[in-house]
């Protein structure tokens, strides 16, 4: 009996709780309800970020991480293109079985381009790179093409223009503009209506009382400058989309750069691979000198050469159709004109000197968009700190009443209006934002250090880029100058001998496959060379070489 008395209190307690937690909760006050109201939409959007990245087909910026913002960085995508720009000029152990590897895709509007106009940089001597004789030029095939081909700078207009990755990104643009409208617009006012002092039944001379109806506009005060600090803010993020934007520009053509040379390296290797097929040909149309006749082992040697070099022909020619539909894909070509496209280039280009290594690099810091956008991610945690100061103080909220009307016909009394106005403002005594100062603070410092690693790492990528640029250009030099002319001689030796009926089929063979081998890694040295002329570009983030 006396468990079930306690049962009941604590029951009796627990109504009560309830209930003086139901009348407090009716007393909030119109001031509580106006600020609740008002900060409602504040607090929707922050709820709106995940900690899952970014949510497809909302308005979240596709970008990894927008500079000077509070993003966090740990856990970030770990394919950041930080690192150096790989070595590509390491000589293989087999010349024949060297293939440059082809680089990853990265991220990918119009009319904001980095330029491609062409520096004007010293001209290079005809004592440093020489044009090869005729021999070694007939060696390697002639790298011809056609006068009304798809040329590098077409190629590149084309890109910035209906890269569809690149206009995907390009509406971050406008968006930024519209977040700047949205980020200047006013506070809208508030309207109120109530009716006090509604009795149950009616009011009379022995229960009097009276009916209040109210009309009230309530519109907040921003004194400390909110608004404006949120203008700044919008507007730092836009100049950082836009210099973002530019910088996958620049990626975009590089991965252009790579696919159009790889392109011109699949129709060269297509040609190569015809003139060993003719070589072979002419080996069996022509008989030996002399009394001496082929035997079946060298005619056997012959067919199996000629059969090997035309399926060559194939592999070069898939090879050949999957660079071109890389490449047709980046300038999204409809699978016809892919499949018709001709390239107006060349993997060798006489180049000319660039630029000392140092004025490389100044040009890099000057003109990399990618490092523009961290100075400007500095200058947006400037403008984010200046934010978090002004929301120290809650707007100030302006109450006016023009309608009051108190409603005595019960009693027999007068009826009356009346009007009334008023000002409250949230006290800065124990919320003043000192968390988010604190955090805004910090990430000044850290934008700072974030800008400070990237230009240290854009150094290091010219200055890679530059010793690629030369070592490949001494290998071409000395190739040129020395290899293919001895590698010539000693062929044009063995071709005589052969005429001659000094040695047999398989011997003039074995000297032909020394220098095929030789040639290929001639042409794998100019398409790396061109390559790296082209890198080179996007280093420093301006057209400096063909």
């Amino acid at each position: 009996m006396r468990r079930r008395s306690v049962v009941r209190w604590l029951w009796c307690c627990l109504a009560w709780q309830c209930c003086a937690h139901a009348c407090q909760a009716q007393l909030v006050s119109l001031s509580d309800d106006i600020i609740i109201i008002a900060q409602g939409k504040e607090n929707a959007e922050r709820s709106q970020k995940t900690q899952l990245g970014r949510i497809p087909g909302t308005a979240a910026s596709p970008y990894r991480r927008r500079p000077g913002s509070n993003d966090i960085l740990l856990g970030q995508d770990p394919n950041r293109r930080l690192a150096p720009l790989r070595e590509l000029t390491r000589r293989p152990y087999n010349a024949s079985a060297f293939r440059p590897p082809l680089q990853a895709q990265d991220r990918f509007a119009h009319g904001l381009a980095p330029a491609i106009e062409r520096l004007q940089v010293p001209s290079v001597s005809s004592a440093e790179l020489v044009e090869p004789s005729g021999g070694a030029r007939a060696d390697v095939a002639e790298d011809a093409s056609p006068a009304t081909g798809l040329s590098l700078d077409d190629a590149i207009n084309r890109l910035v223009r209906v890269n569809r990755d690149l206009r995907t990104k390009s509406f971050e643009i406008p968006q930024a503009e519209a977040d700047v409208l949205t980020a200047g617009l006013r506070s809208n006012p508030l309207f109120f209506y109530s009716a006090d002092d509604v009795p149950y039944g009616s009011y009379s001379q022995r229960r009097p009382g009276e009916i209040s109806h109210d009309l009230s506009i309530v519109y907040p005060i921003d004194y400390s400058g909110k608004r404006r600090s949120r203008i700044a803010v919008a507007e730092a993020e836009q100049r950082i989309l836009r210099a973002q934007y530019q910088d996958a520009v620049r990626q975009a053509i590089d991965d252009l750069y790579t696919a159009y040379v790889d392109a011109l390296a699949a129709r060269q290797a297509v040609r190569a691979a015809e003139r060993s097929l003719g070589l072979i040909d002419e080996l069996l149309r022509s008989a030996p000198a002399g009394n001496r006749r082929r035997t079946l082992e060298e005619q056997d040697d012959l067919t199996i050469e000629r059969d090997l070099a035309a399926m060559s022909i194939g592999d070069a020619r898939q090879q050949s159709w999957k660079a071109k539909l890389r490449l047709g894909t980046l300038l999204d070509l409809p699978i016809g004109e892919i499949e018709r496209l001709e390239l107006r280039g060349s993997v060798r280009e006489l180049q000319r000197q660039p630029p000392p290594v140092q004025r490389l690099i100044e040009l890099a810091v000057r003109n990399r968009p990618d490092l523009a956008a961290h100075r400007l991610g500095v200058e947006r945690a400037r403008a984010e700190l200046r934010q978090e100061r002004a929301e120290v103080f809650s707007d100030a909220y302006l109450l006016y009443s023009p309608f009051e009307y108190h409603n005595n016909s019960f009693i027999g009394g007068r009826n009356t209006q009346s009007w009334g106005a008023g000002v409250f403002a949230s006290a800065p005594l124990f919320n003043r934002n000192q968390g988010n100062l604190q955090r805004a603070n910090l990430n000044i410092a850290q934008s700072q250090s974030e800008a400070a690693a990237r230009e240290q790492q854009i150094v290091a990528e010219v200055r890679q880029a530059a010793h690629d640029f030369e070592n490949t250009r001494g290998d071409l030099q000395r190739l040129e100058q020395v290899t293919l002319p001895a590698i010539r001689r000693k062929r044009d030796a063995a071709w005589s001998r052969l005429r001659a009926g000094e040695i047999n089929v398989d011997a003039f063979l074995a000297v032909q496959r020394n220098t095929t081998s030789l040639v290929h890694y001639y042409r794998e040295t100019l398409v790396r060379h061109r390559r790296h002329s082209l890198r080179l570009n996007t280093a420093v983030g301006l057209r400096i070489l063909p």
